[in-house]
């Protein structure tokens, strides 16, 4: 069922043992991302598998859990595909400082932590080639809803800011 995605969850900044600081990094999106009760035997293995999704903390474990996925399911339906990119996002924000991004009223805001440096700003800007956000204050950016069709469409844009294009194309079901 569609409806606004909020996804919170912890995001290691450091590595384990050396301070561990964590960092918080929200989703608010209305994008239909979930994973299909059909993929599971049963409700406790779907809380096992969205546990394990939480833990994950790098790109490389993503990489490998979305591997195994694939393995598994072949294909992947347009709401287990954006579920893959909110996570992938997720973790990406996190090299970033992004507190949260989300969409209010007409338009998107990516929140950044209180620490933030200029030079890090600037590094997250360089990345928006087409010059989509703002600057609000040095933690706040803002982008016109008006530039995206819907959230999906920016959640793809963010996607491309963070990873360029994507080298292979996941077959969707229909």
């Amino acid at each position: 069922p569609q409806g606004t995605l909020s996804w919170t969850s912890s995001i290691h900044l450091v590595p384990e043992g050396e301070g561990k600081r964590k960092f918080e990094t929200s989703l608010e999106l209305n994008i239909e991302a979930y994973l299909s009760n059909d993929l599971f035997e049963n409700d406790l293995d779907k809380l096992n598998f969205y546990k394990e999704i939480e833990s994950i903390n790098s790109l490389e474990e993503f990489n490998d859990l979305r591997q195994d996925f694939e393995k598994w399911q072949n294909t992947l339906s347009k709401s287990e595909e954006n579920l893959f990119k909110i996570l992938e996002v997720r973790i990406k924000a996190s090299d970033y400082k992004i507190k949260s991004i989300k969409r209010v009223w007409v338009s998107y805001e990516i929140n950044f932590a209180d620490e933030l440096k200029v030079e890090e700003l600037k590094k997250f800007l360089s990345l928006d080639e087409k010059v989509y956000f703002i600057v609000n204050s040095l933690n706040k950016l803002k982008c016109s809803c008006q530039k995206f069709s819907d959230d999906e469409d920016f959640l793809n844009y963010l996607c491309l800011m963070f990873f360029g294009e994507k080298k292979k194309k996941i077959k969707l079901k229909k």
